[in-house]
């Protein structure tokens, strides 16, 4: 399997390539962002050099984006590469497409989830359909890839948010990154019960 650079590389004139630095992308809503997200990131980060993840306006259940912007803030101290965390002011589908035009001097990988088995067994198209503009106009966005988050943690946020309002210290040891010291465990504590 190829990492991004490999995919983006062009090796019939290798000393003719110039190397591009590689941003990788997550959109999502993130109410509230769960160790799945966290992973799916730090997927990401592995063949990029850098991140950004966009933020999805609205509420569910008393966390908006404020709370969930303030949760990928602490992430980002456990990630493996730089990351930037952004409020999207319309959608994040808008302001992935927006930073893949203004930025055609990169490579871009955007990380969306596939198509998953409901509980009825009928299947979601994922997010993946929404961002099929970036393969169907290749001559538009040669710089981008995407990449489809296999589902490491399949943790529904209503699940989620339920556990938060049952017990919240079981809610973060069960649905939050591993990684985080007690420290931080009390902080994204402080930040769910705001």
């Amino acid at each position: 399997m190829k990492t991004f650079k490999e995919y983006f590389a062009h090796p019939e004139h290798p000393e003719q390539e110039e190397v591009k630095e590689t941003i990788g992308i997550l959109p999502g809503g993130f109410k509230p962002p769960t160790r799945g997200h966290f992973l799916a990131m730090q997927d990401l980060l592995n063949g990029a050099d850098r991140g950004v993840v966009y933020i999805g306006k609205g509420e569910r259940d008393g966390i908006d984006a404020t709370k969930s912007k303030a949760i990928w803030d602490t992430y980002k101290n456990y990630l493996s590469k730089p990351t930037e965390i952004h409020l999207s002011p319309i959608s994040p589908v808008k302001d992935t497409y927006d930073f893949a035009l203004e930025n055609d001097n990169v490579n871009i990988v955007v990380g969306a989830g596939g198509p998953r088995k409901l509980k009825d067994g009928t299947f979601t198209d994922g997010d993946m359909k929404r961002y099929e503009s970036f393969t169907k106009n290749r001559e538009k966005y040669p710089h981008v890839a995407l990449k489809e988050i296999e589902s490491k943690e399949d943790i529904k946020g209503e699940v989620v948010r339920r556990a938060i309002v049952d017990d919240i210290d079981v809610a973060i040891e069960n649905y939050f990154p591993d990684v985080l010291n007690e420290t931080d465990k009390e902080t994204i504590k402080s930040i769910l019960q705001a």
